[in-house]
């Protein structure tokens, strides 16, 4: 993994690369906090696409890559090295 970019822009939006251990790697975006009509949260609308597009472009360079979201406005693409 060390050949990747240590940031990556989106649109407007730059990932980091952020390595977790094992085996796994992200690449990580915080964007704004928002909620769905069940008031429960969920990722920033433009950042998820943007993340979506990170995860198939970094997939059709040969990574096996996830998009992912969690609390507090933050999306990653998980990218596993198997």
């Amino acid at each position: 993994m060390n050949d990747m970019a240590r940031r990556i822009r989106v649109g407007k939006y730059a990932f980091d690369l952020a390595e977790i251990g094992y085996g796994t790697t992200r690449y990580e975006c915080r964007g704004e906090r928002c909620w769905d009509d069940e008031h429960d949260e969920c990722p920033e609308e433009g950042l998820w696409i943007a993340t979506k597009k990170l995860a198939e472009d970094l997939s059709k360079q040969g990574y096996d890559a996830e998009p992912s979201y969690s609390e507090k406005g933050w999306c990653e693409v998980y990218i596993n090295e198997g």
